[in-house]
C-alpha cells in the first residue's frame, strides 16, 4: 500500500486508451513489407497475331507523296491505280480527291465481317460503280488514304487503315499509302479534290456572285417529280393550287414548323412535321410518320420490278394518290424525307438515293446533321435489305428508278405542266 508521503514524480497516464483495454507492451518496430515483383504476363495470342499483321502491312506498304500522285492525276491517261479513301462518309462527302472511292470501314458490323473473312473490300464500296471496280481485276495498285497519316508504325493494329491494307495483300494486290493523307492532299493540290455535298466552292473572288446564283437557282426552281408519285417541292408549289391539280397531288406532306396547309377545303390531305433546318434537329423521329403518309410499297422485289404505271401489278401503294413533300426551299428537310423514303421502298443505299434525288432535283443540299441521320437510317435497314447481286442485270435493273418505255411518254404529267 502506497503511503501519501510517497512522490508521485514521472508518473504518466494515458488518457487515450480505453479504461478496460490491458497496458500496452513495449510497441515492436512495423515489419517492411516485402517488395513485390512485378509479374509478367504472358502476351494474348490475338494481340502477337495483330503485331504480326501489322508488322507485315508495314514492311510491304509502299508510300506515295502527294505530289507523285497529283502527276499521275493530272496526266490525262486512263488510270493506272485505284484510289481508296478509308474516312467516314460524311467527311469524304465534304472533299476528297476525284477518283477515289469511299469505303465504310468506320462501321463496326463492316470492320468484324472483314476480319472474319465474310465480306470483301467490294463490300464496303458506298455505290455500286465502286462494287463493280473493286471485283474486276482491273487494277493491281492501290493507293490508300486516311485523314493524315505520315508513318504506319505510329498507328496502333487496330487502325482501319491496316484492315484495308492487309485485306488487300490478301488479295494479292500491291497497297500504297498516300502520305499525309486527304489533309496535306487538299492543302497542295486543291483543284484536283471533289465534293458531294457542296456543289460549288466559295472561296474564290466570285463568292458573291455565286452566292446569288445559287439563290436564284433556288427561287427558280419548280415541283420536282421523284417517283411516279412523289413530288418534292417549296412553300410556293405546296401554295399553288393549279399547280397541285396538275400534278394530281391530293396529299401535302408539310416539313416545316410554321407554313400552314392552304387547300383543305379542296380536298387536299396535309400533314405537318415541325422540323427546322438546323444542325441540332432531330429530323430521323419524323422518319416513320412521313413514309407512313406518304405510303409505303407492298410486294416490291428486286427481282421484279415494278412498271411505271401507278406501280400497280408487282406493288401497291397504302394511299392511291400523288404527295407533294415540301419545306421552305425544297432544299434540305423535305429532300431528306424523299431520300429516306427511296432508301427503305426501292431500296437504296443512303449515296444512291441521295445522288438520284439530286440528279432530279439539282439545288438539295441536306445540312451534314441530315445526312448523318440518313446514314444511321441506312444501318437501321440494313439488316431487312435485300442481297444484291450486282454482276445479274436484273438486281442492277431493279436499282435503277423505274422509267416509261422507250418511245413513251411517263403517265405522270411531265414537270413543264405540274406549274401554273
Amino acid at each position: 500500500m502506497i503511503g501519501g508521503d510517497v512522490k508521485r514524480e514521472g508518473l504518466q497516464l494515458n488518457f487515450s486508451r480505453s479504461i478496460s483495454a490491458p497496458a500496452e507492451e513495449a510497441a515492436a518496430p512495423a515489419p517492411v513489407p516485402a517488395r513485390l515483383r512485378p509479374l509478367s504476363l504472358p502476351t494474348s495470342p490475338s494481340c502477337e497475331l495483330a503485331d504480326s499483321k501489322k508488322a507485315t502491312v508495314v514492311a510491304r506498304t509502299r508510300y506515295c507523296s502527294c505530289q507523285e500522285l497529283a502527276k499521275r492525276l493530272s496526266a490525262g491517261r486512263s488510270p493506272t491505280c485505284a484510289l481508296l479513301d478509308v474516312r467516314p462518309f460524311m467527311v469524304y462527302n465534304q472533299s476528297h480527291i476525284q477518283g477515289a472511292i469511299n469505303l465504310n470501314c468506320m462501321d463496326r458490323f463492316n470492320r468484324r465481317r472483314l476480319q472474319l473473312g465474310k465480306a470483301s473490300l467490294a463490300e464496303l464500296a458506298s455505290n455500286k460503280e465502286a462494287k463493280e471496280l473493286l471485283k474486276r481485276r482491273t487494277y493491281r495498285e492501290f493507293v490508300v488514304c486516311d485523314e493524315g497519316t505520315t508513318d504506319l508504325e505510329m498507328l496502333p493494329a487496330s487502325h482501319p487503315l491496316f484492315m484495308v491494307l492487309g485485306a488487300l495483300l490478301e488479295d494479292n494486290r500491291e497497297p500504297v499509302l498516300l502520305t499525309g493523307g486527304m489533309a496535306a492532299f487538299g492543302r497542295e493540290f486543291p483543284s484536283l479534290c471533289r465534293s458531294e455535298l457542296r456543289p460549288m466552292g466559295l472561296d474564290g473572288p466570285d463568292c458573291v456572285s455565286q452566292l446569288r446564283e445559287r439563290a436564284d437557282e433556288i427561287e427558280s426552281a419548280q415541283v420536282t417529280q421523284i417517283l411516279p408519285f412523289l413530288y418534292v417541292g417549296n412553300q410556293h408549289d405546296a401554295k399553288d393550287l393549279v399547280s397541285l391539280k396538275n400534278c394530281g397531288i391530293t396529299r401535302v406532306l408539310n416539313v416545316t414548323a410554321h407554313v400552314p396547309g392552304y387547300h383543305q377545303q379542296q380536298g387536299i390531305s396535309y400533314k405537318t412535321l415541325p422540323a427546322a433546318d438546323s444542325g441540332q434537329q432531330n429530323i430521323s423521329q419524323y422518319f416513320d410518320e412521313a413514309l407512313e403518309f406518304i405510303g409505303g410499297l407492298v410486294g416490291w422485289t428486286l427481282r421484279s420490278p415494278p412498271p411505271v404505271s401507278g406501280f400497280s401489278g408487282h406493288c401497291a401503294r397504302r394511299h392511291q394518290a400523288s404527295v407533294l413533300v415540301h419545306c421552305v426551299a425544297g432544299v434540305s428537310r423535305s429532300p431528306t424525307i424523299a431520300i429516306a423514303y427511296i432508301m427503305k421502298y426501292l431500296p437504296m443505299s443512303m449515296l444512291e438515293a441521295y445522288q438520284l434525288v439530286k440528279a432530279r432535283r439539282p439545288i438539295i443540299s441536306p445540312n451534314l446533321n441530315f445526312m448523318g441521320q440518313l446514314l444511321e437510317w441506312e444501318q437501321y435497314l440494313r439488316p431487312s435489305m435485300p442481297a444484291l447481286t450486282p454482276c445479274s442485270e436484273e438486281a442492277s435493273g431493279a436499282a435503277r428508278l423505274p422509267g416509261p418505255p422507250t418511245g413513251q411518254q411517263s403517265p405522270c404529267r411531265p414537270l413543264e405542266t405540274c406549274t401554273s
